[in-house]
């Protein structure tokens, strides 16, 4: 997985939640279970939103993680040690 490929997958996590939010508020018949899942919805949604700006924000510096791994960029020069 590239940063790319990251920001793409981050994209649909979020239309995901927000058809999953739809779907929650149609059928849940329970407030508290509505409420519940759709603040883990809103969660997801916007953490896969902050996680995909991160991405934008570190590929000029070539700096992008995941984890505390190094996520690969095709644009950035790789240092061989």
């Amino acid at each position: 997985m590239n940063a790319e490929n990251l920001q793409i997958l981050s994209l649909l996590a979020i239309g995901l939640a927000v058809l999953c939010g739809i779907f929650i508020v149609i059928n849940v018949q329970k407030a508290a279970t509505r409420l519940v899942m759709l603040a883990l919805m809103l969660s997801i949604g916007v953490g896969a939103y902050v996680y995909r700006q991160d991405l934008a924000n570190c590929k000029p510096s070539c700096s992008c993680t995941l984890g505390g791994f190094k996520v690969p960029d095709p644009r950035c020069p790789t240092v061989v040690q």
